[in-house]
């Protein structure tokens, strides 16, 4: 997957299953927008709530309760997403590369 800066992004470690897999990452530091790398999301249950933010140059929106989610998995920078060493009977993981 290469990083972007286009497309729709809510919420903000935890993201809306719609959100834009390739912005989003850039959003949690991931990739750089333009960096190839194959990544690894985690697909979980939907939330009460998505808060939006700004972080790596990126904007996401807040948007209220939404059916299915995912983060990152990897992504050590940020105690908010699970590592790849984390299991869970929420979801499935998803590689995404180029």
């Amino acid at each position: 997957m290469t990083g972007a800066n286009g497309g729709h992004v809510w919420g903000t470690d935890i993201y809306t299953d719609d959100s834009h897999v390739a912005t989003a990452a850039v959003h949690a530091g991931i990739v750089s927008i333009g960096q190839s790398k194959t990544i690894h999301v985690k697909i979980i249950s939907g939330q009460l709530q998505y808060t939006g933010s700004t972080r790596n140059g990126i904007s996401t929106e807040s948007f209220g309760e939404w059916e299915g989610s995912y983060s990152f998995i990897g992504n050590e920078s940020n105690p908010h997403v699970p590592s790849p060493n984390v299991t869970s009977n929420q979801g499935k993981q998803h590689e995404f590369s180029d």
